[in-house]
């Protein structure tokens, strides 16, 4: 009985709880990275049931630039991760991950459903991880395309400032903004 009541009071803290806020992961969610090697990182964003596919995203690729940043590299790719795998292979080993259609770390749904005496209810909640690679300029051989993490962070910064209150750029435009490209100048 005593942990029905438990369940029950844990899960009415998440219906009438706030929005996941930008930090490190605690009881409503946040930011979580792990280091692989020297310049790769899992990086992943975990939102509760009142933060949006968007507002996950937004804070995902936030704190990805925010991290490269902190490490002493200006430019990051994403590596997709898939079931079972590391990540994504392609020629020559791993491949970046194709920013244009949408397999950048994807926020991932996940439905939970509770259960008490008289009610049930589901609670959605998004996710996003993927691994980010790390690079100074020159970006190395076999590095096609890399994001600038300064134009990011300078995109995403009033919105992840706002709390998400602030209008958020679209994906396309934050992508579009720090995409370099080899032999680019941009």
């Amino acid at each position: 009985m005593m942990r029905t009541v438990g369940v029950a009071a844990a899960a009415a803290i998440l219906i009438t709880g706030c929005a996941t806020g930008y930090g490190p992961k605690g009881m409503s969610g946040g930011y979580e990275d792990k280091q692989i090697d020297g310049n790769t990182y899992r990086v992943a964003f975990f939102g509760n049931g009142h933060t949006g596919r968007d507002t996950v995203w937004s804070y995902w690729m936030y704190r990805c630039a925010e991290l490269t940043k902190e490490k002493g590299f200006e430019f990051f790719s994403i590596i997709p991760e898939k079931k079972g795998s590391s990540a994504v292979p392609g020629p020559g080993g791993l491949r970046t991950a194709n920013l244009r259609s949408g397999d950048e770390g994807e926020a991932m749904k996940a439905a939970s459903y509770y259960y008490t005496p008289g009610t049930s209810y589901t609670i959605t909640t998004y996710s996003s991880s993927a691994l980010v690679k790390m690079y100074r300029e020159p970006l190395p051989p076999g590095v096609e395309f890399a994001l600038r993490a300064q134009t990011v962070l300078d995109a995403l910064k009033p919105y992840v400032q706002s709390g998400g209150s602030a209008p958020a750029p679209k994906r396309e435009e934050v992508i579009a903004k720090a995409l370099v490209r080899v032999g680019s100048k941009k």
